[in-house]
């Protein structure tokens, strides 16, 4: 009888990178505005919406690799196969929201850079340095350096903001977070709120695309075709790394200001600097590791 060809676990490794990829782009707004503000706006009533669009969205974005493993191909081929208006209606929405979601990815990093080396630049001269850095990295490391450099940040941003939130309840402010009452749910501004939570997180659908076409290009630089079982478990790897990052900072809101009486400040980049102000409050209450 012939054995069945399964992938090896040396195979399954190999495919690992395009996970990080996808955890590293889920976290942005959706993570350090978001779900921040959601903790910190609503406390722990806000967690089932997390939950539920990170367990939503999974079969759809788990679509994206695993067309890529089983085909051969990315899904903007696929969307051409299926005829010309899935095509173009794809290009349409990419169009009209990668410019706006580039410019507040954007503006939110420099923020952070800002609140991190306080050099009193404006946020239009950060969000260059920052293009300038990103298109470097493209040019010069293209493809392999964007993924090792991706698994070296998202490792390090997850051990960094789970020893915040360690902190935190170190801090004893669970008790004062239980405690406290939400505001209601059901006013225009929260649900206009909770719909654009659950669009953002863990990440837009849109990104299974993203996905797609990492791991055709992951197979491109192993040189050999990645299993649909290796695709899986690196989807697996990314977006479960990108949904735990999300209930961290969440967590983050809830146990930190939730029911301190703090707000975000009004200016650009502090007002998107939740995670540093989450991070400075901590600090400031004599927290330690």
């Amino acid at each position: 009888m012939k054995q069945k060809n399964t992938p090896s676990k040396t195979s399954i490794l190999k495919s690992i990178g395009p996970g990080f990829l996808l955890a590293g782009a889920a976290i942005g707004v959706s993570h350090l505005v978001q779900a921040t503000r959601a903790g910190a706006d609503y406390g722990f009533i806000l967690i089932w919406v997390l939950v539920i669009a990170c367990i939503s969205k999974y079969p759809f974005l788990e679509f994206g690799p695993r067309f890529a493993a089983g085909t051969g191909q990315h899904l903007i081929t696929g969307y051409k196969k299926l005829g010309k208006f899935p095509y173009w209606i794809y290009i349409f929405i990419t169009a009209g929201s990668m410019f706006i979601i580039q410019a507040a990815v954007t503006i939110v990093t420099a923020g952070l850079a800002e609140r991190l080396f306080n050099f009193s630049w404006s946020p239009f001269l950060w969000s260059g340095i920052i293009l300038i850095s990103c298109i470097a990295l493209l040019l010069i490391g293209k493809y392999p350096g964007l993924d090792k450099s991706m698994k070296v940040i998202v490792t390090l941003l997850t051990f960094a903001t789970l020893a915040a939130v360690i902190m935190a309840f170190g801090a004893g402010t669970v008790s004062d977070a239980v405690n406290t009452e939400p505001p209601s749910l059901w006013t225009t501004a929260s649900l206009g709120f909770i719909i654009a939570f659950m669009g953002w997180m863990p990440i837009p659908l849109d990104a299974s695309v993203w996905h797609s076409i990492w791991t055709k290009e992951k197979a491109v630089q192993n040189k050999q075709k990645i299993s649909v079982k290796g695709a899986f478990a690196d989807f697996n790897v990314g977006y479960l790394s990108a949904a735990f990052i999300g209930l961290l900072f969440f967590l983050l809101g809830v146990l930190v200001m939730f029911g301190s009486g703090t707000s975000f400040p009004a200016i650009a980049w502090n007002s998107r600097a939740s995670w540093w102000n989450c991070t400075e409050k901590l600090l400031g209450n004599g927290a330690s590791l």
